[in-house]
C-alpha cells in the first residue's frame, strides 16, 4: 500500500455495489456508510468522501477527506490501523508507520500538536492529540494481518472503512491520481501537510524512544 490509501479511492459509479450494510466503491467498505468519489473546493477529484446519504438540505452530510479536507466538521476522530514492521536502516515509523500516519491526515487533516507512541512487543499506538481537541491513533502490528482500515469516528456515528482483499482496483486508482498529478501539476497533498507528517513521525519515533512521552510537533 502506497501513501495514503484513503485519498486514492476514486468512487465510480460503475464499480459501485451494495454489500451488506454498508456500499462497496472500488472494492472499498465502508460499513453503514456510502464511499462516493468528489472534487475539493477547487473543483479537483483528488479524494473521496465517506457519507451516510444526504442530509435535510440535499447535501452529502459525511466527511470528505480530499488532501486533508474534513467537510462539515464532522470527524471527530479517526483510529486507522494496519502492518508497521520495521526495516532499518530507514528510521522507524518512516517505512511502514508512514502509511498509516498519511491515513490519519487524509481523514483529520493537518493540526496535530503533540504526539505519543507506546510500543508493546510486536505492536505500536500513536496517538496524537489535534489542536482542536480531536484524537487520531495509528495502531500497528508485525503479527497477525496485515490489511490497512479505519475507524472515522463522527458526531453521529462510527464508520469502518476497509480495503479489498484484491488490490488491483485501489492501485489502479493510485496510479490515476499520479497520473493526474503529472498532467496537471498540481499534487493532491500539499507540501505543508507533507511536512507536518514528517513531523508527525519524527515526533513518535522520539517518542517511542523515551517510553511514550508527549513530544511537541516541530520541537524534534
Amino acid at each position: 500500500m502506497s501513501g495514503s490509501a484513503l485519498r486514492f479511492v476514486d468512487g465510480l459509479a460503475a464499480h459501485k455495489t451494495c454489500c451488506g450494510d454498508g456500499v462497496q466503491v472500488n472494492g472499498w467498505r465502508a460499513t453503514g456508510a456510502a464511499v462516493t468519489g468528489g472534487p475539493d473546493a477547487g473543483g479537483r477529484a483528488n479524494g473521496v468522501v465517506v457519507t451516510g446519504g444526504p442530509d435535510a438540505d440535499g447535501r452529502a452530510n459525511g466527511v470528505a477527506v480530499t488532501g486533508g479536507l474534513v467537510a462539515g466538521g464532522y470527524a471527530t476522530g479517526a483510529d486507522v490501523f494496519g502492518p508497521m514492521p520495521f526495516s532499518p536502516p530507514q528510521p522507524g515509523y518512516f517505512w511502514y508507520g508512514i502509511h498509516g500516519a498519511e491515513m490519519l491526515y487524509a481523514i483529520l487533516g493537518p493540526g496535530c500538536e503533540r504526539v505519543s507512541a507506546i510500543p508493546v512487543g510486536d505492536h505500536d499506538l500513536i496517538v496524537g492529540a489535534w489542536a482542536d481537541g480531536r484524537i487520531g491513533t495509528v495502531r500497528g502490528n508485525r503479527v497477525g494481518p496485515d490489511a490497512f482500515g479505519a475507524l472515522i469516528h463522527r458526531t453521529d456515528r462510527t464508520v469502518l472503512v476497509e480495503p479489498p482483499a484484491e488490490l488491483t482496483a485501489v492501485y489502479a486508482a493510485l496510479l490515476r491520481r499520479v497520473l493526474e498529478m503529472f498532467r496537471t501539476g498540481r499534487p493532491a497533498v500539499g507540501a505543508d501537510e507533507m511536512l507536518e507528517i514528517i513531523r508527525f513521525l519524527e515526533a513518535a519515533n522520539e517518542s517511542r524512544e523515551s517510553g511514550g512521552k508527549w513530544i511537541r510537533i516541530g520541537m524534534v
